[in-house]
């Protein structure tokens, strides 16, 4: 049985998405709280008295007093539990709480369902009670923590041969990037601490509810000051510009370095996936690319990162110890397909050498 605690200013509200996920009788409403401030009281009771806290927590965004980005920074720091952001509408204020919310911990984000009259009420309540299906099954939700890994060395004596290989090849030309749980806290550490403008283009599947994406890249564009945008086919990869991958499409590298977005069936259960995207870039830039496996559930992206790897790119998968969810990353290191596991900051520094042709160590994978 999975609990869930709803957290709502809306009495109405509160009852819809109780009503709509007590459909599933896997499902159980442990408690409906009207704000976030009784959300964090209650789970500092519950976890005060040894009693058992709820396995999700759908927390609201706009609220009055402590709104949704509040109440999640707060229980994060001190009673954390995976929380799903449940959003009504997407205007410019919802989506930066949205991923304010998502940086300080929560693992997922998605638009409230319809009404019971909608036509899209079936399939949303069915999306709604997958997600808090695989949401309560999320193993560890933390900050950010320092890696325990070593700083990078600077020194071009201890650079590794491949390194030099490329050196000698012309250096790199493109990063491919894929992402699920815990994802958009885990690019904006990445991206935030590259320069502005990057000297290569950087294509980005991230998993994230249909509704999302646009408002994904406008605030990620602002909070890290790179160039974001959504994918578009037929449009060259530019470097200095981070590509987004649009809902419902897998977007693809074609050989003249051009995105070319495929409307076909889901792999791993994603549209757009990873492995679609990991797939195109081994095949059509070879050992000219980079390709980075971050947080997530699942194993999307982790054998195509192999086949990167294969083709001579460089590949690398976010650690263990900075992960929110470590699926896809632990699925690459099983299958070899990592050359390096590093924390979201790390990778920025080893991008920023990758793109100068500078020489550096890192802690390796196996080989």
């Amino acid at each position: 049985m999975i609990d869930v605690a709803i957290v709502d200013d809306s009495a109405v509200g509160r009852e819809f998405l109780a009503h709509l996920l007590r459909e599933d009788p896997s499902i159980r409403i442990m408690t409906s709280l009207p704000s976030g401030k009784s959300a964090v009281e209650f789970l500092k009771d519950r976890k005060k008295n040894r009693l058992p806290l709820p396995h999700v927590m759908i927390m609201d965004i706009v609220m009055p007093g402590m709104d949704g980005f509040e109440a999640t920074r707060e229980i994060m720091g001190s009673t954390p539990i995976p929380i799903i952001i449940a959003s009504s509408t997407m205007d410019q204020a919802s989506a930066e709480k949205t991923f304010q919310a998502m940086s300080a911990g929560a693992v997922a984000a998605v638009q409230k369902p319809p009404g019971f009259a909608s036509p899209e009420y079936s399939k949303k309540r069915d999306e709604l009670i997958r997600l808090v299906k695989s949401m309560s099954k999320v193993p560890v939700i933390r900050r950010w923590i320092k890696s325990p890994y070593p700083s990078f060395a600077l020194n071009a004596e201890t650079c590794d041969k491949k390194f030099q290989e490329r050196k000698a090849s012309g250096g790199f030309s493109v990063v491919a990037i894929g992402a699920s749980t815990g994802g958009p806290a885990a690019l904006q550490a990445l991206l935030a601490d590259l320069p502005k403008p990057f000297p290569l283009p950087i294509l980005v599947v991230q998993h994230i509810a249909s509704g999302f994406v646009q408002a994904m890249a406008d605030w990620m564009a602002t909070v890290t000051g790179q160039a974001m945008t959504l994918g578009t086919t037929g449009e060259k990869a530019e470097p200095g510009r981070v590509y987004l991958a649009p809902d419902n499409l897998h977007m693809t590298l074609a050989k003249d370095g051009t995105i070319r977005l495929l409307d076909r069936e889901s792999e791993h259960g994603q549209k757009p996936s990873v492995s679609c995207l990991f797939a195109s870039v081994a095949e059509n830039a070879g050992n000219k690319a980079i390709g980075i496996l971050l947080t997530g559930m699942g194993e999307d992206g982790a054998a195509e990162l192999g086949l990167m790897r294969k083709a001579g790119a460089l590949t690398i998968a976010q650690d263990r110890d900075s992960c929110v969810v470590y699926g896809m990353p632990g699925m690459a290191e099983k299958l070899r397909s990592a050359e390096y596991f590093l924390s979201p900051k790390e990778i920025a520094i080893l991008l920023i050498r990758c793109a100068g042709l500078a020489n550096l160590d890192a802690k390796k994978g196996e080989p």
